[in-house]
């Protein structure tokens, strides 16, 4: 299951979703995701694949379960945690996993995520707002839609 980066072209050759992590294990896992991270910006798995979503607009559908911390600060425990723990609450539902990391602060996101179509743009923003974010992430574009406030010009990567 590749990772792709948002504007469709292949990251690093790594396959990485959290379905791979007992093939590839947790090292090699990580260490895919923090070099998508830094390359690509961000992603978001498909809670059933583990690909790469492409098309609708992700948003944060649990604040509480977010995992923030400064790139720097880095800890692959921590990060292994995160996905064991969330990964395990995705199967019938219809939540995936995404992270982003913002260009300018280097702070990384790591979130569960509600994918909206395209056309319900409306209710993704409502999403947003009730989650007090600062933006929606639309993965057809590669661009945020900023929700409150000044939000950085990201280029391919979001929330």
């Amino acid at each position: 299951m590749p990772m792709t980066s948002p504007d469709g072209t292949d990251g690093e050759p790594d396959t990485a979703s959290p379905a791979t992590v007992p093939t590839m294990g947790a090292h090699g896992f990580l260490g895919a995701v923090r070099r998508f991270i830094e390359s690509a910006g961000g992603f978001t798995l498909h809670h059933r694949t583990g690909e790469h979503v492409s098309d609708g607009l992700s948003v944060c559908a649990d604040p509480g379960a977010t995992l923030r911390f400064p790139l720097d600060e880095w800890d692959d425990a921590q990060v292994e945690h995160w996905f064991e723990t969330w990964a395990g609450h995705l199967p019938g539902s219809d939540l995936h996993l995404g992270g982003w990391l913002d260009p300018v602060t280097r702070w990384v996101s790591f979130d569960v995520v509600r994918v909206y179509p395209a056309d319900r743009r409306r209710e993704a923003v409502r999403l947003g707002h009730v989650h007090r974010q600062q933006a929606v992430f639309d993965l057809g574009t590669g661009r945020l839609l900023a929700l409150a406030g000044p939000v950085a010009a990201h280029g391919p990567s979001g929330p």
